[in-house]
């Protein structure tokens, strides 16, 4: 039986749960494989090994109801997880970004497995022998955003996330219909491939 990297519990344990309305867990490496796959031939060797070092092994995501109050109680929390320039701004750059762009924000950290683990409340490591540091990224994204993005591809950020297999981790908001959003989206995305798919090709081809 293979355990879970993220659950309930260590959301719980890590950051402030009560802003966070739902959260999936995501494969980092599985969405850019083909991508990392071309970066290798036309890098050198130097690159490789730096870039195999600097990716992340999963993401967290969390949709909150207020993410200016998250990111107050985290930075409070989890201080070294964000850059030094959002802790000299106190913070308000990322109430900007919150509001612009792709409306989601991402912290890349690297956490001591014996600590990780214990905040999974588990009794066995779903991490291999040797493993010393958990290297992850959790991106946090306001509830309303992410029900929009899933409706109408406002940044794709979101939708494009869960267009694919994900874990959920809490789904405790149904006020904002979250997963009614979400199967308009699956099926927008079925709809396009269908377009972009060209006559003659299998039905497996479409996915």
């Amino acid at each position: 039986m293979k355990h879970a990297l993220a659950n309930k519990e260590l959301i719980q344990n890590m950051f402030p749960i009560e802003h966070v309305k739902f959260a999936f867990l995501g494969n980092h490496i599985d969405r850019y494989r083909k991508i990392n796959q071309i970066v290798s031939k036309l890098s050198s060797n130097h690159f490789q090994q730096n870039d195999k070092k600097s990716k992340p092994k999963f993401d967290l995501i969390m949709a909150v109801d207020d993410a200016v109050q998250f990111h107050k109680l985290n930075m409070k929390a989890n201080k070294q997880h964000y850059t030094l320039f959002s802790r000299f701004t106190h913070g308000r750059i990322l109430k900007t970004l919150q509001k612009r762009g792709a409306k989601m924000h991402f912290n890349d950290v690297k956490v001591d497995t014996a600590d990780y683990v214990k905040m999974l409340e588990t009794e066995q490591s779903p991490f291999e022998e040797g493993v010393n540091k958990v290297h992850f990224r959790y991106g946090i994204i306001r509830i309303t955003d992410l029900v929009r993005d899933l409706k109408y591809w406002e940044t794709l950020m979101g939708s494009s996330m869960m267009q694919r297999p994900i874990k959920t981790i809490i789904d405790g908001d149904p006020e904002h219909h979250i997963w009614e959003a979400h199967q308009r989206n699956l099926k927008s995305a079925v709809a396009y491939a269908a377009l972009q798919t060209k006559d003659g090709y299998e039905e497996r081809d479409l996915y």
